[in-house]
């Protein structure tokens, strides 16, 4: 028994051996020299570069310099238009009418312009024109005005009303006309304006009334028109 036990024991230390042997060392102290040697080769050619590293040093801050103003100039500028629309003047019409619409009268025509924004508008001017024309009108013109405000200021929140009459007594065929809807009544025309920051402003407005056939009040409430109303 203890030939065979003496053999494994021999055979067990000797291959234990073999991978003792076989198992290379490791390699710390070449990886340390090799690395050592590349930084001193990089700081190296630093020192003999060391104006070049300079100038690219300074080139890169320059850029970054002129990016950093670029983006800023922006931001202000956005936020600049962003304070002008959210704080300037915006006038609109908020109701057109029509007064003493009967044959043989002159009607008269009538507007409230509102300033909705939050702040005046300043040297406030009204261009309106008051006309009868066939059902449908694409093409308008203004007339001499009929009535308007001259240079006038509006706070925030604050109305005006503007007036005028029709340039001739109301012929009866023609409110007859416009009763059965072959003609409709038009207020329309524009406004100018100066907000607080100094920049020209204009609304343009347009109103109508068209008959439906029957009988109507001699006092007319104007719809806003699909087109010709804008706000810039």
């Amino acid at each position: 028994m203890r030939a065979p036990f003496v053999a494994f024991l021999s055979a067990f230390f000797f291959a234990a051996g073999g991978l003792a042997q076989e198992t290379p060392a490791p390699d710390a102290p070449e990886k340390t020299h090799v690395i050592a040697a590349a930084e001193d080769h990089w700081w190296s050619w630093i020192e003999e570069h060391d104006k070049l590293v300079v100038a690219a040093g300074t080139i890169v801050i320059a850029a970054f310099t002129v990016v950093l103003a670029v983006a800023t100039y922006l931001l202000w500028k956005a936020g600049e238009k962003h304070s002008r629309r959210e704080l300037r003047a915006w006038i609109f019409i908020t109701k057109a009418g029509v007064h003493g619409f009967v044959a043989g009268h002159r009607p008269s025509a009538s507007v409230e312009i509102t300033n909705m924004g939050k702040s005046p508008a300043l040297d406030l001017d009204i261009r309106m024109t008051f006309e009868t024309f066939d059902w449908p009108r694409t093409v308008f013109t203004h007339r001499p005005a009929v009535g308007g405000l001259s240079k006038a200021s509006l706070g925030a929140g604050g109305s005006v009303d503007s007036h005028g009459e029709i340039s001739e007594p109301l012929e009866a065929g023609t409110a007859a006309e416009v009763q059965c809807g072959k003609k409709a009544v038009f207020v329309f025309g524009e406004i100018t304006y100066r907000d607080v920051f100094d920049y020209e402003r204009r609304t343009n407005f347009r109103f109508y009334f068209r008959g439906n056939g029957s009988a109507h009040s001699p006092n007319l409430l104007l719809t806003p028109a699909e087109q010709g109303n804008e706000a810039a």
